[in-house]
């Protein structure tokens, strides 16, 4: 949101299939997370920089704890590499 709005919203089915709820969500959340690096660049562009990490928001707990986690887990080892991306973004306070 800026300045109280929605700026940007996606509708479209997933590239990939997901073994579980979790592994779906986690998915949504990389590619929600690409559109906010996208819309911080252009912002950064306009000279409207931000110095905080943006808040991704996500219910599924399963999610939150793997894009939280410092490494990819064990149980993640089926799925693709740039989902992995997420976690970078986490760890380097760009998504919170």
């Amino acid at each position: 949101m800026l300045v109280g709005g929605v700026i940007a919203y996606k509708s479209k089915f997933q590239e990939v299939i997901a073994l579980s709820t979790t592994e779906a969500e986690l998915v949504a959340a990389c590619d929600a997370a690409k559109m906010i690096l996208f819309i911080r660049s252009v912002l950064e562009d306009l000279s409207i920089s931000q110095s905080d990490a943006t808040i991704l928001f996500e219910d599924n707990a399963g999610a939150l704890l793997m894009a939280n986690a410092q490494q990819p887990t064990r149980r993640m080892r089926h799925m693709d590499i740039k989902h992995f991306s997420l976690l970078d973004w986490v760890e380097k306070d760009l998504i919170t």
